[in-house]
């Protein structure tokens, strides 16, 4: 067959130098994007790549004459069917780092690592050369993405007119190597620690010649653990001079690794090896293939937001009948722990019904074990005096008398830890480092457990009642502990082998009856597990971008000094606030608590509701936390409340989580008619507001109007507005919340409860500065809330669409971050994944579509409805994509057909 056209002038065109072939391969490839001379360009690229096809010396003459060659790399002559390559097809020029055995090796140990590893996740090659193995991969098994190292300098470097000679010497990299060629690999797996996931995999190609010790010692040290997947031999490079190695054995005691020629399996150094090369011989080096991970990536590690709220958590879990606790660390209990005297009897004591009993004790060990013997607490909370912390002795005396007498143990050392280059002696660490602390004890400060039970509630009570660490204070003591931890060398010396904990009998006091229903019924956090991510829309959180005018006020609060109390007090802009968006009027008879999140708050108004010995009604729906969903009706509000006394009545709104409805003026105010005319204290929760996006004929509040128009009320009728400032502000993962009470006696028992975490004063000015922007009306500002609110809208129908696609009918809400729907066409089908087996209900739906695709959902057990979900749409856009993705690809595995119209976003 004759050659097209074009051939001839093609080559002519590449036959000066590499730079000509580039600017003719480039011209080709424009006639390739362009759909009207394709079909030529194709035809032309044929004819070439059949001219020099005949043999390899064929296309090593090309290379050479016409500074290009197309040849192909085979992936895998085992795959069948047409849908995966079997090869890729490569036109390459001399100023590109061509493959070789070295990317070839790199290859094939990629290959090892099974394909869960790889699929769907995203892939960051480092030093790609000409990309064939970053399209392999993703041609294979996922989404690449390329990055060389370092965008903004290469991008100064690197123009479109440089020379082949300049690019190619960008290739010799050896400046930046220490004498063991490591220099590159030490530097990207150090920056890796911060730019990768916790769980992420690290892959490196490298080459034996320093030796196997010392590559396998540049990883543990770092703190990674390692595993070997390929190993070959290559041949040494003959342009590459090792006298330099040879000098490096001369004045150290160090030895190089070399073989001689493919076939020998002794290793030789570099002098002999030179010699060897010297006289004509020839020599390989090992190439090995290291995959690396994160040792402990994810510790155990419970974060309380202050040591007060971890011991009242503890106590809570158990409930004790008697708690013993220092008197040191007794001031932000409840008042009504401390005033109980039911101590007879504690024999017939009901497990059930929470009461719990403190007493005071001195924080000196032997009074302290003398009361411990004598009134037999099953719960003891405590420090150590100074005198005492420096040994093991008072620690091991308070281990034995409490396991003697069945009590759990609790000890404080925050007072005697020390984050310090030159820290003092701690007798409970000694004690740690030898023996394993025993199943009824634990370390408070760094919240340390042996018992997993007892770690894992502590962790839940946390998320229920606290919700999550602020980012701030993520980065704050993240950045803290790096700096004290950084500089050390992990594993320098042998792990002291601990001894077991002696087995405790089984008469120590379990978790309460109320708290273990309660956290057997919430679906929880999934972490990422060292496999794979998880993709979260089981959040309560927005992950949308941070406006910079967020991010400014967050670094100018960290490095302002001498901040006066009026900038962090945001009492007057709460008020304002509060105002412009729900009409109401917190006057100076009310009381405005702030609190780390509203999750904190709600949960002292609830200790408050039981304190009154009240009843707390909730709408249809618990979101896991706290309860809320659809909408209440008046009439079945008026008939519930007829029969119930001291009611508590939670109102989600203006927009209702998860759902996303709205309640208008009018709705509110028909539902605290019916509450004011029952007495009910009414808990209106407005966390989740601010982010409306469809509101034709929606009406805002007006509540001062509303509360002044009521005819009928009783004493005990009372509103408490619940607050979150984080959604109001655009202000993601900077929680702030805040509860306004208008009744002095509710206010009064409020404060009953002081373990209340409250923000730092970094987010008070923070909050205090973006508040000034809304309520001033900031152009800039109320243009990025207007954007936020199109995003969310954009997301919820893309959302939606996908879904209704996906055999799902969804209820259409008009704001917030989340939607619910229901699975219609899952209900009832038998669906087998890893981990997961059998039919499908709205219950098991997110187990099996997180076993089978990464993505964790709300199911209809955290949302109360019958047969819905719920799905938080709030995510980073390449989070939401994937989860698109998700959402088809489980229709696929369960209903069969194709998700790719889903997963490309259609």
């Amino acid at each position: 067959m004759a050659a097209p056209a074009g051939v001839d002038a093609f080559l002519a065109e590449c036959t000066p130098s590499g730079d000509a072939a580039y600017g003719a391969a480039k011209a080709v490839l424009e006639r390739l994007h362009a759909p009207a001379t394709r079909p030529a360009a194709r035809r032309l690229l044929g004819a070439v790549r059949r001219r020099f096809a005949a043999s390899r010396a064929a296309g090593e003459e090309c290379f050479h004459t016409f500074h290009f060659r197309i040849h192909d790399v085979v992936l895998d002559p085992h795959v069948q069917g047409f849908q995966q390559r079997k090869k890729l097809t490569m036109m390459e020029i001399p100023s590109i780092f061509i493959p070789e055995d070295w990317s070839f090796t790199f290859y094939e140990g990629l290959n090892r690592h099974p394909d869960s590893i790889f699929r769907d996740k995203t892939v960051a090659e480092l030093g790609c050369g000409n990309g064939w193995i970053s399209i392999a991969l993703a041609e294979k098994w996922c989404p690449s993405k390329i990055l060389n190292p370092n965008p903004e300098a290469m991008s100064k470097i690197v123009t479109e007119n440089s020379s082949e000679e300049f690019l190619y010497s960008l290739s010799n990299y050896c400046a930046l190597q220490d004498q063991f060629g490591l220099g590159l690999i030490v530097t990207s797996g150090g920056r890796r620690i911060s730019v990768i996931k916790p769980s992420g995999i690290m892959v490196f190609n490298m080459g034996g010649r320093p030796g196997q010790g010392v590559c396998e010692r540049l990883f543990r040290r770092r703190g990674f653990r390692i595993t070997k997947l390929w190993q070959t031999k290559i041949m040494q490079a003959a342009d590459t001079d090792i006298s330099a190695l040879v000098e490096i054995e001369k004045n150290s005691r160090h030895r190089f690794e070399f073989f001689m020629d493919l076939v020998g399996d002794q290793p030789i150094c570099a002098r002999t090896a030179w010699a060897y090369l010297k006289s004509g011989g020839r020599i390989s080096h090992a190439l090995s293939v290291y995959s690396c991970q994160l040792r402990q990536p994810n510790q155990n590690v419970v974060v309380f937001p202050s040591r007060a709220v971890a011991i009242e958590n503890a106590l809570q879990l158990f409930s004790p009948a008697l708690a013993i606790v220092d008197e040191h660390l007794t001031r932000h209990l409840p008042k009504q722990w401390l005033t109980s005297l039911a101590i007879e009897g504690r024999a017939d004591y009901n497990h059930a019904d929470g009461t719990v009993t403190v007493i005071e004790a001195p924080r000196q060990s032997d009074l302290l074990i003398e009361l411990i013997r004598k009134l037999k607490p099953q719960v003891v909370v405590t420090g150590m005096a100074q005198f005492e912390a420096i040994t093991s002795a008072a620690f091991e005396n308070l281990l034995n008398v409490t396991k003697d007498v069945g009590s759990r143990l609790f000890l404080d050392i925050s007072e005697h830890l020390e984050l310090s280059s030159l820290p003092s002696s701690s007798g409970v660490l000694k004690y740690l480092a030898g023996k394993t602390l025993p199943s009824h004890a634990a370390i408070l400060c760094f919240c340390h457990f042996e018992d997993a039970a007892v770690y894992k509630a502590l962790s839940q009570t946390i998320e229920l009642f606290e919700g999550h660490t602020s980012l701030i204070s993520q980065h704050y003591y993240g950045c803290l502990f790096h700096e004290l931890l950084a500089f050390q060398i992990a594993d320098r010396h042998p792990q002291q082998e601990r001894q077991p904990a002696e087995v405790i009998p089984q008469q120590m006091i379990g978790f309460s009856d109320p708290a273990m229903s309660t956290l057997k019924a919430a679906e929880f956090f999934v972490p990422d597990s060292t496999e794979s991510s998880i993709i979260h829309m089981d959040l309560d959180r927005s992950f949308l971008p941070v406006p910079s005018a967020v991010n400014a006020s967050v670094f100018e609060s960290f490095v302002r000094q001498n901040i006066t109390d009026s900038e962090t007090d945001v009492h007057s802009s709460i008020q304002q606030l509060v105002k412009d968006s729900y009409g109401l009027s917190a006057d100076g008879c009310s009381e405005i608590i702030y609190g780390n999140t509203s999750l904190a708050l709600f949960n002292k108004l609830v200790l408050c509701c039981m304190q009154e010995q009240g009843t707390l009604l909730f709408p249809l729906g618990t979101n896991g936390h706290y309860v809320s969903a659809a909408k209440i009706e008046p009439k079945v509000l008026a008939d519930t409340l007829k029969n119930v006394s001291r009611p508590w009545v939670y109102i989600s709104g203006p927009t209702i989580n998860p759902t996303g409805f709205l309640y208008s003026d009018n709705d509110i105010q028909e539902l605290l008619s019916v509450c004011a005319e029952y007495g009910a204290r009414v808990v209106i929760d407005t966390s989740f507001s601010g982010l409306e996006y469809r509101t034709d004929g929606w009406s805002q509040w007006n509540l001062e109007g509303c509360l002044s128009s009521l005819k009928r009320s009783k004493p005990s009728f009372s509103v408490v507005l619940l607050g979150e400032l984080s959604f109001e502000l655009t202000a993601a993962g900077h929680d702030f919340g805040f509860v306004i009470l208008s009744d002095s006696s509710l206010a009064e028992t409020f404060h009953s409860f002081p373990s209340l975490s409250r923000p730092h004063i970094t987010l008070k000015y923070t909050f205090k500065k973006l508040l000034g922007l809304k309520n001033q009306k900031d152009e800039h500002f109320s243009n990025l809330m207007v954007e936020q609110k199109e995003e969310l809208k954009n997301r919820a129908n893309h959302l939606i669409k996908t879904l209704e696609s996906c055999g799902w009918d969804v209820a259409i809400g008009c704001g917030g971050i989340s939607m619910l729907a229901k699975p219609t066409a899952y209900i009832g089908k038998p669906f087998k994944a890893d981990g997961f087996e059998g039919k499908l209900d709205a219950s098991n739906i997110r187990e099996a579509i997180l076993k089978a695709t990464g993505l964790c959902i709300n199911s209809s057990s955290w949302t109360g409805i019958p047969d819905y979900c719920r799905f938080s749409f709030a995510l980073e856009s390449g989070e939401f994509e994937r989860a698109m993705g998700c959402i088809a690809r489980f229709k696929e595995l369960v209903l069969g057909g194709s998700g790719q119209a889903q997963m490309n976003g259609v």
